[in-house]
């Protein structure tokens, strides 16, 4: 992993579409960051993932209002936030 690999942050990534997200940036060098309310989806990827530096799972409920939303204010310095592919 780059030291100044982005961060992707997944709410719902323990399952599904949002595991599928995860394992893509994962292989592609990404840090990775799975917030899921489903404790057992969490062991399951814990399992799946094995336990890379790149990699935090965080069992938790997002949804605190009607309306989730997550807004990153960080940015890799000369990145194109539109390119998915990690600064090295």
């Amino acid at each position: 992993m780059a030291p100044q690999a982005p961060v992707i942050l997944i709410t719902g990534g323990a399952q599904g579409i949002g595991k599928g997200i995860a394992a893509h940036f994962l292989d592609k060098g990404w840090r990775v960051v799975i917030l899921d309310q489903n404790a057992e989806a969490i062991s399951a990827c814990r399992q799946d993932f094995g336990d890379p530096d790149n990699l935090l799972l965080i069992t938790m409920d997002v949804h605190w209002g009607q309306t989730p939303c997550c807004f990153g204010a960080s940015n890799v310095p000369g990145s194109d936030p539109t390119d998915l592919q990690p600064q090295t």
